[in-house]
């Protein structure tokens, strides 16, 4: 055996000498070491766990291992250290914890880290960069504050939560798909930083009001299919970045003037606005395409097409009451079936 091999051997063996200070009803746990770090997975009927009573000789604790506290229906006290940076999949998923401090060097909570917990209150660190998908999916949290260095939340991660208030750090660049599908929130700041809204992200949402922190600045461009169905929107104003909205984002709204003329928009989805009570639109002058019932059913009574344009999808404007001529540009290739049916144009 080499001289490596046996430094290894005996940093395993010192580490298995912690198990009885760690674990105080003495359950069976599995330590793994890698590149010098310690990762932790404990028995499923831990009921008291302390890092804080490890030896200082030991490798610091940086990874909490996949599913290392899963359906830990036991435990009611966890202490971690200040060392762990990750918290990996399923970490906490379906565990009873009541409560958990995270540690101030924490950047990485992974998929359904939280999914389905007891947490009813938690604070995450200044330090956090990363929240994967459906962290906090189901989860019973009623307030959270998100830290000024995230920059990724991932998909489903709020979906069906109850936190009604949130305020998305200035940091912010992407939001996941259904990241927060179903939940109690009413009000929403969104942030300059953000460049991404996926889809369904916040359908089904108690939403009314939508402002940016500095609309001027924003780098927005993406708005995902369904990112705003069926919400309660009134009013809706867009940066200039914006270059895409996609298909379902604001139907069943009740916006009711829609001003896109200074954006950089380019694609309008199918049913993106279907059924919203619309009377004044406004389009850009960079508009290429306007999907199949994009407008079905709104109050508009006039338009004007910029000459960008090249597609008006199906059903486009159906049961819009349009009332005065529409020239419709030589620009455009194409314009779809019943596009302006039961409008009153001549």
């Amino acid at each position: 055996m080499g001289r490596q091999e046996l430094g290894n051997l005996r940093l395993c063996c010192k580490v298995l000498l912690e198990i009885g200070a760690l674990v105080y009803d003495s359950v069976w746990c599995v330590w793994c070491v890698f590149d010098g770090t310690t990762a932790f997975r404990p028995g499923s009927n831990s009921t008291h766990i302390d890092f804080r009573q490890v030896d200082p000789g030991v490798a610091p604790v940086k990874r909490i291992l996949n599913s290392a506290f899963f359906e830990c229906t036991e435990l009611v006290e966890l202490n971690l250290p200040d060392t762990v940076e990750h918290i990996g999949d399923d970490a906490f998923c379906n565990s009873k914890l009541p409560a958990v401090k995270l540690p101030a060097s924490l950047k990485y909570i992974g998929m359904e880290a939280f999914c389905d917990s007891q947490l009813t209150a938690l604070k995450l660190p200044a330090s956090l960069e990363y929240i994967g998908d459906h962290a906090f999916c189901d989860s019973r949290l009623t307030a959270l504050k998100l830290p000024a260095s995230l920059e990724y939340i991932g998909d489903h991660v709020f979906f069906d939560s109850k936190i009604e208030a949130l305020e998305l750090p200035t940091s912010l660049k992407y939001i996941g798909k259904a990241a927060f599908c179903d939940s109690q929130l009413t009000a929403l700041k969104l942030p300059a930083s953000l460049e991404y809204i996926g889809e369904s992200a916040f359908h089904f949402s108690y939403i009314t009001e939508l402002t940016w922190l500095d609309l001027s600045a924003s780098l927005l461009t993406h708005i995902g299919d369904r990112a705003f169905r069926e919400s309660r929107l009134c009013q809706l104003k867009l940066p200039s970045s914006v270059k895409y909205i996609g298909k379902d984002a604001f139907n069943y709204s009740l916006i009711t003037s829609l001003d896109l003329s200074n954006t950089l928009v380019t694609h309008i989805g199918d049913c993106a606005f279907l059924f919203s009570v619309i009377c004044t639109l406004k389009l850009p002058a960079s508009l290429k395409y306007i999907g199949e019932c994009a407008f079905y059913s709104s109050e508009l009574t006039s338009l004007d097409l910029p000459v960008s344009l090249k597609y008006i999808g199906e059903d486009a404007f159906h049961s819009s009451p349009l009332d005065y001529p529409l020239d419709l540009l030589d620009s455009v290739d194409y314009v779809g079936r019943n596009a302006f049916y039961s409008s009153r144009l001549p």
